[in-house]
């Protein structure tokens, strides 16, 4: 680069001297060989020392110095083979250790990468349909725990009933979090699963009805059964206004009676 400088500065004093064109242009092609041979050789040097970011700058100097170079294909060749060697390597690895701390999207994501680079990994496919099946499954016995008066409904019951034989068929004993839950939504099935026999009155003109729940004609007594929860029951009858009170049945009933009497203005009596 001196060398260039000097007979620059050489031509710039004397541009008809011969010769000087000549050395310029020799200089000029030495200097872009050796950035290129440069370039090359770091580049590979990074490469083996799996800095990507580092071999890709080269990578690009050398692209920029001569395209067309046939280094410069065999360069990228081994470089976009290698990094997504270790692309593969990296997602599997992630992957797997999301899968076992049970971070279900984080392993869905890296199985999704690693399989975007090579389709054919059988152990990663499977991994990532459990993965997949994992989410949802954790997602519902969520949903359960987090919405417990919900199962007051007998069809919302029977459906996380059904969940949760599921979920006990499955092996999640190397799943700390994921059985710990399948215990808790058993736990809270089992609460449920016992009713509380509710005695009704009435005086066989008002209708009554348990929102959301269950309907009924004009009635003299009548016992039924329901599941701990909030339930709102209406009075109504014909020319009357009707009326609505919040039943709550707690665990700790096992039975209770109501008087319900639209005879004059609708009631509703916890007895």
């Amino acid at each position: 680069e001196k060398s260039l400088k000097t007979f620059e500065e050489a031509f710039s004093i004397d541009p008809e001297r011969e010769g000087l064109l000549n050395e310029i242009a020799l200089t000029e092609k030495y200097i872009l060989d050796l950035n290129f041979e440069n370039a090359i050789k770091d580049g590979y040097d990074f490469l083996l020392k799996n800095s990507f970011a580092k071999a890709e700058q080269k990578l690009n100097l050398a692209k920029s110095l001569k395209p067309n170079d046939k280094s410069v294909e065999l360069f990228e060749a081994n470089f976009k083979e290698k990094k997504s060697a270790k692309d593969l390597s990296d997602s599997i690895s992630k992957g797997k250790n999301s899968y076992f701390n049970e971070d279900w999207q984080k392993a869905i994501s890296n199985f999704e990468k690693a399989l975007s680079i090579n389709e054919n990994l059988e152990e990663i496919t499977v991994l990532y349909k459990e993965s997949l099946k994992n989410k949802e499954l954790n997602k519902e016995l969520d949903f359960i725990i987090s919405n417990q008066t919900r199962l007051a409904s007998d069809n919302i019951f029977n459906e996380a009933t059904k969940l949760l034989n599921y979920s006990k068929r499955l092996d999640f004993s190397n799943f700390p979090i994921m059985d710990k839950k399948i215990k808790k939504v058993d736990e809270i099935i089992t609460r449920y699963s016992i009713k509380t026999l509710v005695n009704i009155y009435s005086d066989k003109k008002t209708f009554l009805e348990i929102e959301n729940a269950k309907k009924f004609e004009p009635f003299e007594e009548m016992k039924i059964k329901l599941r701990p929860g909030n339930y709102i029951f209406i009075a109504k009858s014909r020319g009357k206004v009707s009326i609505r009170k919040k039943i709550i049945i707690d665990f700790s009933s096992s039975e209770f009676s109501i008087n319900v009497d639209c005879s004059n203005e609708c009631k509703i009596t916890k007895l």
